[in-house]
């Protein structure tokens, strides 16, 4: 399942499988270079997010 994260100093969407947002906890944006820490609170909402939308 493919899930839509979005930049928050860009607002450039990341979309990514569901399995590489619970692997990763640091990132960087492909379009603003920003690293991004992305912490349990912030998947849990992400995953809820798509949850609901399915």
């Amino acid at each position: 399942m493919s899930l839509r994260y979005e930049c928050p100093n860009c607002r450039r969407p990341i979309i990514r499988n569901g399995s590489w947002f619970k692997a990763v906890s640091t990132f960087h944006c492909d379009a603003c270079k920003a690293k991004l820490r992305l912490g349990y609170s912030a998947k849990l909402a992400l995953f809820e997010r798509h949850g609901k939308a399915a």
